[in-house]
């Protein structure tokens, strides 16, 4: 999974994987209000040490998938309206709420 790029698909309610040279691998994500959909994004993606993928939408709901298969994982929801999120070493999910004009910091179970 080293050197994959993602990126975000908000119109098509997704996010695409790309290896090093460009070429299509995959995408995951739908619309709805599910797990692994999204209503509004997705727009911040992160990845952690693991290579699970985070993706962030503007309803506050953030959803964790793993990289190799784009499986959903997780969700959470009410961390604030966002387009940027990371992810630390301790994979600890940091997300700049644009609401508050805060950085918002989540431990995962």
């Amino acid at each position: 999974m080293v050197g994959n790029v993602y990126a975000t698909d908000p119109g098509n309610y997704r996010a695409q994987k790309f290896d090093p040279s460009g070429n299509f691998l995959g995408a995951f994500g739908s619309i709805g209000q599910g797990q692994g959909q999204f209503i509004t994004g997705p727009y911040g993606l992160a990845v952690d040490a693991a290579g699970n993928i985070y993706a962030s939408d503007l309803t506050g709901t953030v959803q964790k998938f793993d990289g190799s298969s784009g499986r959903f994982l997780a969700k959470w929801e009410n961390t604030g309206a966002t387009r940027l999120i990371a992810v630390d070493n301790n994979s600890n999910i940091l997300i700049r709420d644009d609401t508050t004009r805060s950085i918002v910091r989540y431990r995962q179970p």
